[in-house]
């Protein structure tokens, strides 16, 4: 994992107010053991498999089921299909986007469009959610179970980058229709605008996102914590965080099973063990009563961050706080590996010489991206055992050694 995801300004569990539009049972969303879950929409889904949060999240808030999931997101796609056309019109990418589909007899199906379209301006609502209305009519013989994920908001990344908040307004209008369509269709809702907009000073928007477009890896380590818990229905009022005091360590309302705890004037050690249906992946940490000086800052055996006394003491935002990440890194890496093979296999680079007008050319070596099955299915076996085991916290705070000794 990287030292810059580490060190990042906020907890990946900052699960704050966001929420889910249940259908019309009541009930939060659940997935089944043995569900099959496509990913269909714009940039967002399709940059997720590129760090593997978005899954990771998923997949731990749901330890128990076997769950499958394909990624056909495609950057700067929208329910016209516009980006999926290749060398033919939309209407034709339109059509293989859905054969595609069908083809992967999915249970469950998440879509998240409307971003790319606000763009068209307000004007452009009605007709964007008539196309959205007949994407789901003509996903409806899949059988899946549907969710709806809104649009994220635009960040100011600051100059020379144009201020989003006039483009926020638009877009925020097409949220709002995707909300109604949803309830229309009594069909599940996650709104991601809400926690985004309302918390982004805590999240600090110069790690969420380089360009106030597109998000960084800790960006999809926390929408995607998000995501997976409002998705499930759980409650998203909390921050989770742990307090390694002078004489005990301090749990924040959160499902942690404390295993082992040492402290001294100058170090903090906490073995813990967390509750299985957790999204989370990462936890505030702060420490008093420790010696001044500086401190490392290690989670699970590898380096975090270093940080003063003062620092830990107030956990600060401003002083890029202090964060523990998870055991979670193996289990990330097999679903980005997954998430690759998956891709060679429905978009060869050679798209065109295997499946397209120049198929006549080289079309008999389509065959072997059918190679690629036996290895996503190896993958998906080892996702499926690490995401079982239990989740453990190991937390170690350690005085910084004067220079030069």
């Amino acid at each position: 994992m990287s030292k810059s995801l580490r060190c990042a300004t906020f907890s990946v569990a900052a699960l704050l107010s966001s929420g889910v539009l249940q259908a019309e049972s009541g009930q939060p969303f659940r997935f089944a053991d043995g569900d099959r879950v496509v990913l269909l929409g714009d940039t967002f889904f399709e940059r997720a498999q590129r760090y593997g949060w978005l899954e990771t999240a998923l997949q731990r808030r749901f330890p128990n089921e076997n769950l499958q999931f394909r990624n056909l997101g495609w950057s700067g796609d929208t329910v016209f299909a516009e980006s999926r056309g290749i060398f033919d019109p939309p209407a034709t990418g339109y059509a293989r986007m859905l054969e595609q589909i069908r083809d992967l007899k999915p249970t469950v199906i998440l879509l998240n469009y409307g971003g790319n379209e606000s763009f068209n301006g307000p004007d452009y609502r009605d007709t964007f959610i008539r196309q959205y209305d007949k994407l789901l009519d003509d996903l409806s013989s899949t059988k899946a179970r549907v969710v709806l994920v809104s649009p994220l908001p635009l960040v100011d990344a600051g100059s020379p980058l144009p201020k989003p908040a006039g483009q926020n307004l638009i877009r925020k209008q097409f949220v709002n229709a995707v909300q109604k369509l949803a309830k229309d269709r009594t069909l599940h809702f996650v709104d991601m605008w809400s926690p985004i907009e309302q918390h982004l000073d805590d999240f600090g928007s110069d790690f969420l996102t380089p360009d106030g477009i597109h998000l960084t890896g800790y960006g999809y380590s926390i929408v995607s914590t998000i995501l997976a818990r409002t998705l499930a229905g759980d409650p998203v009022s909390m921050t989770p965080q742990v307090k390694l005091g002078n004489t005990a360590a301090e749990f924040d309302g959160y499902g942690i099973q404390q295993d082992d705890y040492e402290a001294s004037a100058s170090s903090r050690r906490l073995q813990a063990t967390l509750s299985e249906n957790s999204a989370t992946i990462g936890i505030r940490i702060s420490a008093d009563q420790l010696n001044p000086g500086k401190y490392e800052l290690r989670s699970n055996d590898e380096f975090c961050c270093e940080l003063t006394s003062d620092q830990l003491n107030r956990s600060a935002l401003s002083d890029h706080g202090s964060i523990a990440m998870l055991d979670v890194e193996e289990l990330r890496q097999t679903i980005v590996q997954k998430n690759e093979m998956y891709f060679y296999r429905w978009r060869p680079q050679n798209v065109t010489y295997l499946f397209l007008f120049r198929k006549h050319e080289q079309g008999n070596n389509a065959k072997e991206v059918d190679e690629f099955l036996p290895i996503i299915a190896r993958l998906e076996t080892r996702i499926h055992e690490l995401k079982s085991q239990p989740r453990k916290l190991n937390i170690e705070i350690v005085a910084k050694p004067p220079a030069g000794n």
